[in-house]
């Protein structure tokens, strides 16, 4: 016996006249070693799993006897594992709730069960939160799957194993044979003359993920009964109905029945790869490609995460044999409350093992969080499409998530009757820890800094570009050596335009010739043959300035820096294209890059000062004490290295610079020490700026970014 024998709350249930239905199903199941018994509902597939002493408790039930009479039987019969009256109580609820118990005096037995219209709240609260995830039932398959089992136990077999593993190797190495490509295709991936492709490959895959849960279900001797349309955020999705396969024995049955979606829609994408790899562009290409990605990256990241109630969720709570887990690990986090801190006693804990206290506690803790996160990101995502709709999910999910907790507290530290006598000590503290947490939220000051991306510039550099266009011939100083101002650095050679100079040469000489030519015969055509041969002269003069062009020199003293021209001889080079830069002084700065959000909090601030890291030399920080905010906008990055073209983090548009950004920033310039021991400053060279503010108590950063989101996203 396990919790308290008695309980205030039995004079409400002693005179109970009950029994178990006569449609429920029983039979046995192992869980983690232990064995229980599963009471089933054949008319609607609903499973309620018991202790063996729960059972030796219903069993007895019978609308011929009081609940009180059946309880001191069992009492009787079992001193030592009875259930206490307060296990009575919770489980009759239980079972009353899933439509398992027969009532003689069914009149009376309404105001019993107040305690469980909880749980009728909590399935209320899912359903409005879920009005984005409505379901429609359209057909049972249960007939359609019977003719056609013997086809189904051939395809589930240890054969239909191996070729699926042989079409998922094969489709993975024309991936890897052609990665070059999918990355490219991936780009378009949400252009809008692909959505409606991206689509219908959803659906057919969504439908081939649904038949596979029906398929294997059936292959394990299980009845699908559902099969329908679910509107996720209002797109039609196919769904279907495989809680029956809850009742099997065997664990691993019920995790291959989880796992059934993700598997065919893999070899669906196996096989889409394989036809995207032979195919050339086009219609079937465009649909293979999409059902590839969708059936690969989409599978795996959705379904794959435990964390949501999606496949794999199922599939690690067969593994572990935790059903309802996680329920049960939000209990248990519950429980750890009331005995460590209430000191509440006689408590019966959600877990039966240590194990699966660990197992309970991990996922409650991180499946909350991420949870939380996916609410704020499909509300964000909500809000983009659909505003109004948007701001109604935002008021449900705070609803849901901060107002109903808050009321469920004041109302469990006011009322339940858990607490006894322990009642004054859960409500100081409680109410400490609140304040305590107020305290921390707005009163005390936490570090507050901004951390940018930048590189180093020389107080003094010259950029050296190329005048005139042309391959690269010769390099005359390596990178890294130092130069005076006129020395040749590189020297380029331009076919084309020696054979433009040779031609106006000869075009020069002939116009000379026709102007001696007219002295002699037409004065009138002097005039035109003169101005003719200026013109000729002038464009000479303009050609050979542009071969002169072609050997770059320096244009000022210093370090010459290009250490990736090597790699590049004797190839075209546009007219502008960046060489390299000449550095000319010891003195640097760090130019860094603030978004419009960020440089908000720089401005109004005087003395600013932070700290410096290089990428590669993090555990060398350098000190920039005096760091100035340049206030204006721009648009194109200091160096292309900063922008995603260059493996930086700031969004760049797709030009051939990689610097110009999709939004506006700030640059941030960053004087450092004039003595900086052990480390040698190279320019261009990046790393990451940390500007240090005014401390700020948490409340008012959070506020801060809430309303930058805001007025970002939505113009508020």
């Amino acid at each position: 016996m396990s919790g308290s024998v008695f309980s205030e709350s039995w004079h409400r249930v002693a005179g109970i006249h009950v029994g178990l239905a006569s449609k429920v199903e029983v039979h046995k199941q192992l869980f983690r070693g232990r064995q229980w018994y599963v009471l089933k509902d054949p008319f609607n597939n609903r499973f309620s799993r018991i202790t063996p002493e729960a059972y030796n408790f219903v069993m007895r039930l019978t609308p011929e006897k009081t609940v009180e009479q059946v309880w001191e039987h069992c009492l009787e019969l079992f001193p030592s594992t009875a259930p206490g009256q307060e296990e009575v109580i919770q489980l009759l609820s239980q079972l009353q709730a899933a439509n398992l118990l027969y009532f003689k005096n069914a009149p009376d037995s309404q105001r019993i069960f107040e305690r469980y219209q909880k749980q009728q709240r909590r399935e209320l609260r899912g359903k409005l939160l879920s009005f984005l995830f409505i379901r429609i039932p359209l057909w049972n398959p249960e007939s359609l799957l019977r003719k056609i089992e013997p086809f189904i136990r051939m395809v589930f077999s240890v054969f239909g194993a191996i070729v699926w593993l042989l079409v998922i190797l094969l489709g993975a190495n024309a991936v890897a044979e052609n990665f070059s490509s999918v990355a490219e295709q991936t780009q378009g991936l949400l252009a809008p003359g692909n959505l409606i492709w991206l689509y219908l490959a959803l659906v057919f895959l969504k439908l081939v993920h649904e038949a596979g849960h029906a398929l294997m279900c059936k292959r394990f001797g299980g009845e699908v009964h559902t099969m329908g349309v679910m509107l996720l955020i209002f797109t039609p999705l196919p769904y279907m109905d495989a809680s029956s396969s809850w009742g099997f024995r065997n664990r691993w049955h019920r995790a291959l029945v989880g796992a059934a979606g993700m598997i065919t829609e893999l070899f669906i994408a196996a096989l889409a790869a394989l036809v995207w790899a032979k195919t050339g562009e086009g219609t079937l290409h465009s649909l293979a490609f999409n059902m590839m990605v969708i059936g690969s990256i989409s599978s795996l990241l959705f379904n794959g995460n435990p964390l949501l109630r999606f496949d794999a969720y199922f599939i690690l709570s067969d593994v572990l044999e935790i059903p309802n887990l996680y329920q049960r690990a939000q209990k248990q986090w519950i429980h750890w409350i009331e005995k460590y801190l209430f000191r509440s006693i006689n408590l019966v804990p959600p877990a039966y093992s240590r194990v699966e206290a660990f197992w309970l506690a991990s996922y409650g803790a991180l499946s909350t969080v991420y949870r939380l996160l996916v609410v704020l990101a499909i509300t964000l995502f909500v809000a983009d499409q659909w505003f109004l709709l948007g701001i109604l999910m935002a008021i449900i999910s705070i609803s849901i998530w901060i107002i109903k907790p808050i009321i469920d507290i004041i109302r469990y530290l006011f009322v339940s009757t858990k607490l006894g006598r322990n009642r004054p000590w859960a409500q100081f503290l409680t109410l400490s820890a609140l304040s305590m947490l107020l305290l921390v939220l707005t009163v005390i000051p936490f570090p507050h800094s901004i951390r940018a991306p930048g590189i180093i510039e020389s107080e003094h550099f010259t950029n050296v570009y190329t005048s005139t266009a042309g391959y690269l011939e010769r390099i005359r100083v390596e990178s890294g050596r130092s130069v005076e101002k006129g020395d040749v650095l590189i020297e380029f050679i331009n076919t084309e335009l020696d054979l433009d100079i040779r031609t106006t040469r000869y075009q020069i000489l002939e116009t000379q010739a026709l102007v001696s030519q007219a002295r002699n015969r037409i004065i009138a055509d002097i005039a035109p043959a003169r101005a003719r041969l200026s013109l000729l002269k002038e464009k000479l003069a303009g050609l050979e300035q542009r071969r002169e062009e072609l050997t770059v020199r320096a244009s000022s003293s210093g370090v010459w820096i290009a250490p990736e021209l090597s790699r590049h001889r004797n190839t075209w080079f546009k007219r502008r294209a960046e060489l390299g830069v000449i550095v000319a002084s010891d003195a640097y700065n760090f130019t860094a890059v603030v978004s419009q959000e960020q440089a908000s909090d720089l401005f109004g601030f005087d003395n600013l000062s932070g700290e410096v890291r290089l990428w590669g030399r993090t555990n060398q920080p350098i000190t920039a004490p005096e760091i100035q905010v340049i206030p204006y906008e721009r648009w194109v990055l200091p160096s292309a290295v900063l922008g995603w073209s260059g493996g930086g983090d700031i969004a760049v548009v797709s030009t051939e610079d990689g610097k110009t950004t999709t939004e506006a920033f700030f640059e941030v310039s960053a004087k450092f020490q004039d003595d900086i021991e052990g480390m040698t400053l190279y320019h261009g060279s990046s790393g990451i700026l940390q500007i240090s503010l005014p401390p700020k108590p948490l409340i008012q950063k959070w506020y801060m970014a809430i309303e930058q989101v805001l007025q970002k996203r939505y113009r508020l």
